[in-house]
């Protein structure tokens, strides 16, 4: 539960506030879809920052203090272009068609509720 309430959590209330604002499922879906777009984007970006700057053990060869190495930058192309940009688009279409999906259901829940209320 709790690895799904960590996606759910920011989706939740961004998509809930648009369907109040907008009154439309067709923008709270959107909502969704643009912010689990940039929560699979800024995740994987933690990644390149993390090992570049800050550092890992496992992986000193990558640190910015390296970039002497005469297979520094050939290393840190091959995990930006394999490891980062393949992990974005390899989740990107989830995260387009999920948050598409939640946003949908949490407008829809919301404006149904809410008429049968009134």
């Amino acid at each position: 539960m709790l690895t799904w309430g960590v996606w759910l959590l920011p989706i939740m209330p961004i998509t809930l506030y648009e369907a109040k604002i907008s009154q439309s499922i067709a923008k709270s879906a959107l909502a969704g879809m643009i912010t689990w777009s940039i929560s699979i984007f800024t995740y994987y970006l933690l990644s390149p920052i993390k090992l570049i700057f800050i550092g890992q053990a496992s992986r000193q060869e990558m640190h910015i203090t390296n970039y002497r190495d005469e297979f520094y930058w050939i290393n840190i192309k091959s995990f930006l272009l394999g490891d980062f940009l393949g992990s974005i688009l390899e989740w990107i279409g989830i995260a387009i068609i999920g948050g598409g999906i939640i946003g949908f259901l949490v407008s829809f829940i919301y404006l149904r509720l809410r008429k049968n209320l009134k």
